[in-house]
């Protein structure tokens, strides 16, 4: 099960992100596009368990983006988004699932759910969110 926080994390991680994304590439329609930012960043939410953090799923983003960038590029770096805070996290995630059922994992217990360091992450992560609205 996905816990609160880290849905919080990928959230913001991909209002971040996209917005980095969106000023580098000067996308148009940043508030459309944000929101399907945060979409992306909560989709693995309804995907299959152990798909959750494939990167099997770019393929078809990809794609998908080829032919409506306006849409799928910010559900794509929504859903990488999400890809990154599940591996700072201590369950960490199957990159490689139907292919390899390793389980990458980052630091020994950095973001565990609930600690004072997933309370910092997070709280970091507010400020540049709101840093990140407030300039694009």
């Amino acid at each position: 099960m996905v816990s609160r926080v880290n849905n919080i994390n990928s959230l913001l991680a991909s209002i971040v992100i996209y917005c980095l994304v969106s000023y580098l590439l000067c996308l148009p329609g940043w508030f459309t596009s944000t929101i399907f930012a945060i979409i992306g960043s909560q989709i693995y939410i309804i995907i299959p368990e152990n798909y959750r953090s494939s990167l099997l799923w770019l393929v078809p983003l990809a794609v998908a983006s080829y032919w409506y960038p306006i849409i799928f590029l910010p559900v794509m770096v929504g859903y990488v988004s999400s890809v990154l805070v599940m591996l700072l996290s201590k369950d960490g995630c199957k990159l490689l699932y139907p292919f390899s059922s390793t389980n990458f994992t980052g630091p020994a217990n950095y973001l565990e759910s609930g600690s004072r360091e997933d309370k910092s992450a997070t709280t970091f992560l507010v400020v540049l969110a709101v840093l990140a609205i407030v300039f694009s």
